[in-house]
């Protein structure tokens, strides 16, 4: 099956531990699935940047649902700058992208409480270790970013910006800052300030909760 890149900055953000993935904690992750969906929308040529702001970029519509509903959110009113966009509806967004899984079968949901470490367990852990390495590889491989897929790029690039251990611990992140910069103006010099305004957008989550997020 095909996965949408929120589908797979989510299964990104499943940590694997005796030969299980599972969800647990995650700081941005409802950030993390917008400006994957914003991403994605970019890549499909639907949305594009207009000084800063988001516009839409054609009249075709996505059958995704949860693209769909980012998609509209750019259509609506008046262009919307991009970290306005991911912070709007992050309570819903992760709920979203998870429910879109579970009906594919990527995933079990249980009670919360009930399974040590969250309430959602992979079902293929091989299937998130693949992407994991996709992934790690843009970072640790230094190959020439003009080689490196776009779809994983975006991928590492996202898990960097998002914080998301699972992928990057903080002392890779650190460790590579140089490289992650050189990837993060490859990245953008083709693509809306995505990123940018990711990293705004945790920010302002990250002061609204007294530091954490």
């Amino acid at each position: 099956m095909t996965w949408t890149l929120p589908q797979r900055m989510y299964l990104l953000s499943c940590d694997v531990k005796d030969g299980e993935a599972r969800t647990g904690p995650g700081r941005f992750r409802g950030h993390l699935m917008r400006a994957a969906a914003l991403t994605e929308l970019s890549f499909l040529t639907l949305v594009r940047d207009e000084r800063g702001k988001a516009v839409p970029a054609a009249a075709e519509g996505v059958d995704d649902r949860f693209l769909a509903s980012v998609l509209d959110d750019v259509s609506s009113g008046k262009p919307r700058r991009w970290s306005s966009l991911i912070q709007h509806g992050t309570h819903v967004a992760e709920a979203t992208v998870r429910a879109q899984l579970a009906e594919s079968g990527a995933v079990v949901v249980g009670s919360p409480g009930l399974i040590t470490g969250g309430d959602v367990v992979v079902n293929d852990v091989e299937q998130v270790l693949g992407l994991r390495e996709r992934a790690r590889n843009v970072v640790l491989l230094d190959q020439d970013p003009t080689v490196i897929p776009t779809e994983d790029l975006a991928m590492a690039l996202l898990a960097a910006e998002g914080e998301v251990d699972s992928v990057f611990t903080l002392s890779e992140r650190w460790g590579h800052r140089r490289r992650l910069k050189m990837l993060t103006k490859h990245f953008e010099a083709s693509a809306p300030p995505l990123l940018a305004a990711f990293r705004t957008a945790n920010a302002t989550a990250r002061s609204y909760n007294g530091g954490w997020a």
